[in-house]
């Protein structure tokens, strides 16, 4: 693609779904929608004098820690929006000789990232989901005896900027635009050699370069498998093989400075392989309605990803299902309990209602009937963390809420991210 369509292409893009899928949207991404060309002026005349650009304006980066589940965490980048912008327009740029250096979509064996940008919905990949890949994975999970799963460890923060570098020279490119990314990348990890900032489209399409090696190795060697960004799934007749594939996995990522994650890393007999995964997405079962609710449940997608073209979609059937019948019952189930069950009723909630989970206090009516004393904390959104006073204040409100005594002190827990804040309840 042109850079200059690619620099308009980067804008169009960040202004529909923004620039990450972790924090919220900044102002600029407004900008861009209401300024286009203004915009798109802009990242043109960076590029002219990017060395200028990057010694007067340097990126000013935010990083820090984001949850992952319950219990774990994981760095996530909130880019400078203009560098972000400008890095994600070079990467566009570059994309379609990258999707073509990688296996063809169309053999169904990488599923994750493929670069098909759309002018009219301004997504940059295509449809093909994680969804699909475990579909596919269901399909040769039934030619094959055993099923080896395993994942990389922290794939982003380890990528080796040189690994990178390597791959963008083999592209074999007639133009400075992988030096400049390499630079980018430099000062976003400050000057640290290693690592690419979690969130944004550009970076997976980097990381989805930084494989390639990994996959046409496995695809050359006739070895069947799948994988979804950083999720593998190989298809084999005997745990020997299993073993073996292991240990080709490992020396391959090991050359480019990776790792398996061990407790992810499972052998499974196709058939309990394939009885797991029958739960991925209830909603494509014609069996629906003969599963239990908190099966179905189980199955839906909780998590937004503003990035899959299929994102609006996927929401759409699961708060139906959440607010149908089936899911009407499995609520009033749990109002009737002494406790919530945080992995069916807060589920089912988050469903439903947008942002209908106890996180948000002025959605607590819906909540009427649940025993608000049980959980053991809560969360508390507000506009500024500076300001003591209206934390305070929402500290009030939450006591108010929780039927407490004007003794009783709340207490902050942490700061989840600028505009959240943990509070722990008195038990």
């Amino acid at each position: 693609m042109e850079l200059e369509a690619a620099f308009a292409f980067a804008i169009s893009n960040i202004a529909a779904f923004g620039d990450t899928d972790v924090f919220p949207s900044p102002f600029e991404r407004f900008l861009f929608a209401d300024l286009h060309d203004k915009a798109r002026f802009l990242l043109q005349e960076m590029h002219h004098n990017c060395d200028s650009h990057l010694a007067s304006f340097p990126p000013q980066n935010f990083d820090m820690l984001c949850p992952v589940g319950y219990t774990g965490f994981r760095w996530v980048t909130q880019i400078d929006p203009i560098w972000n912008a400008y890095f994600l327009g070079l990467v566009v740029s570059i994309a379609d000789t990258i999707e073509k250096s990688r296996i063809a979509e169309g053999e169904r064996v990488v599923f994750s990232y493929r670069f098909s940008p759309n002018p009219e919905t301004k997504h940059l990949f295509s449809d093909s989901s994680w969804f699909d890949f475990k579909r596919r994975s269901l399909e040769l999970a039934k030619q094959y005896e055993f099923v080896l799963v395993t994942d990389i460890a922290d794939f982003y923060p380890r990528v080796y900027h040189h690994r990178l570098e390597n791959e963008l020279r083999r592209l074999n490119l007639k133009s400075d635009i992988p030096s400049r990314i390499m630079k980018l990348l430099s000062h976003f990890s400050k000057t640290v050699s290693y690592g690419l900032p979690v969130g944004g489209p550009a970076a997976r399409i980097l990381a989805e370069l930084v494989l390639r090696p990994i996959d046409l190795h496995l695809h050359r060697r006739q070895i069947p498998f799948c994988r979804y960004a950083d999720d593998f799934a190989l298809f084999v007749r005997s745990k020997e093989e299993a073993f073996g594939a292991v240990a080709l996995l490992s020396d391959k990522l090991f050359n480019e400075g990776l790792s398996l994650q061990r407790n992810k890393t499972r052998i499974l007999p196709s058939k309990e392989f394939i009885e797991t995964s029958r739960l991925i997405h209830p909603l494509d079962h014609t069996e629906n309605e003969a599963m239990s609710p908190e099966i179905v449940l189980l199955g839906l997608s909780v998590r937004y990803d503003p990035y899959s073209p299929t994102a609006d979609r996927g929401r759409r059937e699961s708060r139906l299902w959440a607010r149908g019948r089936r899911g009407s019952r499995l609520l009033a189930r749990g109002r009737r309990r002494s406790r919530l069950v945080t992995d069916s009723s807060y589920r089912l909630l988050n469903l439903a209602y947008e942002g209908g989970t106890p996180s948000r206090l002025d959605d607590t009516t819906k909540l009427k009937g649940f025993n608000p004393t049980i959980p053991s904390k809560l969360e508390v959104r507000y506009s500024d963390p500076k300001l003591e006073r209206q934390v305070e204040n929402l500290l009030e409100k939450c006591k108010r809420w929780l039927n407490l005594d004007g003794s009783t002190k709340l207490l902050p827990s942490r700061l989840v991210d600028t505009d959240t804040i943990e509070v722990w309840l008195p038990r």
